[in-house]
């Protein structure tokens, strides 16, 4: 799988809840992806307040079946999107596909899959082969699954880009700024940008403003709304950096 790379940072977090990872920026397909590693605490349950008893003594509860199957058929589409990451056009076009047959009402759902199987299907293996690789590709289609979700999705997006410091800040920040430049929210976005940005953690900011650049080369939308964040400092810093490094 042909690469470029664009830039690479390597820390370690003392922290329990944090680990060493590596981080390598590509353009194999037209955008820049970050091959990421992350140990991550993914435990939950399902609860119920009212739950139905089941013939037997086992409790039976219809909402938690329910949002067990939610779960599934999300997970489902997750993977059938993200395996053409690689093929820009078929992408995008399974992303929307994916976000219309699912609605906006699994965006919850969708979100709550951002760290789950950090390991790709035993088929996609030698289509996946680095660590992060795959949970990095089910990001970015969960991500373009929102940005066909439109308006609808904005809630989460603004929680997840300006929230606690994750890797998916900058997939929420760069599908905040595409909905903008298609019109959609777009002084409001804008100014929260311009508002977070610098306070965003460096390696948020580069995972963000990459695949910006590359795709403003090709939307003239988007870069007139990029010259809009080109007075703050903290947005100039990083366009320099990611294009020194090229």
């Amino acid at each position: 799988m042909p690469e470029t790379t664009r830039t690479e940072s390597i820390w370690a977090a003392e922290s329990g809840s944090e680990c060493a990872s590596r981080s390598t920026w590509s353009s194999s397909r037209g955008r820049a992806l970050l091959f990421t590693w992350e140990m991550l605490d993914c435990r939950g349950a399902l609860h119920s307040r009212h739950p139905l008893q089941h013939s037997g003594p086992t409790p039976f509860c219809y909402a938690s079946f329910s949002m067990i199957i939610d779960q599934h058929a999300c997970a489902e589409k997750i993977r059938w999107v993200a395996r053409t990451i690689h093929e820009p056009e078929v992408f995008n076009k399974r992303a929307r596909t994916a976000a219309d047959q699912l609605g906006p009402q699994t965006i919850d759902t969708l979100a709550a899959l951002f760290h789950s199987e950090h390991s790709p299907p035993d088929e996609l293996a030698d289509q996946f082969p680095g660590l992060g690789q795959w949970i990095a590709a089910r990001q970015f289609a969960i991500f373009e699954m929102f940005y066909h979700f439109g308006e609808a999705a904005l809630p989460v997006l603004r929680k997840v880009a300006f929230g606690e410091y994750d890797w998916t800040q900058g997939n929420a920040i760069e599908i905040l700024c595409r909905l903008a430049a298609d019109g959609i929210d777009r002084e409001a976005i804008i100014a929260d940008i311009r508002r977070e940005f610098p306070r965003l953690r460096y390696e948020a900011q580069l995972y963000a403003v990459g695949p910006l650049l590359e795709q403003a080369e090709v939307n003239p939308t988007l870069a007139m709304m990029l010259q809009q964040l080109e007075d703050l400092q903290a947005y100039r810093d990083t366009v320099e950096e990611l294009r020194g490094s090229q």
